[in-house]
């Protein structure tokens, strides 16, 4: 058996993603979703039978399973969710031999969750579990420093910021690839890898508050703090209730040769 464990964080908030299965489709995020994680399952004909994904959830929110599957890999696997050793929900039953694309759950308390990932069928698997959290339930703050006389960072918000006209963060991060530097030295000793960056986009549309939340090494975290630090002003903030407020926004910087 396969265990991953994950750390929940509320910071990613797009529109889509690319599937790892196919390239070229685009896996769209339904109305009134926000993503929180993207679980990218692959499973080879001879792998392990069984794979699990331990996260922590601390916000008492609603939450959607969805599964994303192309026709040449559905039925293949089950997904079952616990809470506490407590089955939430599947999107197989045993009993219709059915299978169901999504299901909703809602975390009522700090806990820890476990997704079970079995395999039905002695197939090659490759697939798409989004676990998706419910925009209406509530507007989420990264901080609350009303009391320092400072303005709040949502990550939720009605109108996301507008890097150009029309266009969010993929015409941002389409921005960073063209203005990024592979760091010579990194080049040499091979260092390669994804790095997180958490930055806010502030209620004028200025860049703020740069920083790693996941890093690689220092030489291409110090890279990807400058290429982000140097974004001109956004063409539009984001905005809650009608109101510009600030953003908190994460994207990944690849480096590789």
């Amino acid at each position: 058996m396969k265990t991953s464990v994950l750390l929940i964080v509320f910071t990613l908030c797009v529109n889509g993603l690319w599937s790892q299965c196919n390239p070229k489709v685009k896996i769209l995020i339904p109305e009134g979703y926000s993503l929180v994680k993207d679980l990218e399952i692959s499973m080879e004909r001879s792998s392990d039978s069984t794979q699990t994904y331990t996260f922590l959830l601390n916000n008492l929110s609603e939450y959607q399973l969805l599964f994303v599957e192309e026709d040449n890999f559905k039925n293949i696997v089950s997904y079952e969710l616990f809470e506490n050793a407590h089955l939430l929900g599947s999107n197989y039953s045993k009993a219709t031999n059915l299978f169901y694309p999504s299901f909703n759950f809602k975390c009522a308390k700090t806990a820890t969750y476990e997704l079970k990932v079995k395999k039905i069928a002695n197939k090659k698997y490759c697939g798409h579990c989004l676990l998706l959290l419910k925009k209406a339930e509530t507007s989420q703050k990264v901080v609350n420093t009303e009391k320092e006389g400072k303005k709040d960072v949502y990550l939720i918000v009605d109108e996301s910021p507008f890097f150009v006209e029309g266009k969010g963060i993929e015409a941002f991060q389409e921005w960073v690839a063209k203005n990024i530097v592979y760091p010579e030295e990194a080049k040499k000793n091979g260092i390669v890898g994804k790095v997180f960056v958490q930055f806010v986009v502030n209620s004028k549309g200025k860049v703020e508050g740069v920083k790693i939340i996941r890093s690689v090494d220092p030489i291409l975290d110090n890279e990807a703090v400058r290429v982000i630090s140097s974004s001109p002003i956004w063409y539009k903030p984001g905005y809650l209730k009608g109101e510009a407020v600030n953003v908190a926004l994460t994207i990944p910087i690849y480096f590789k040769n």
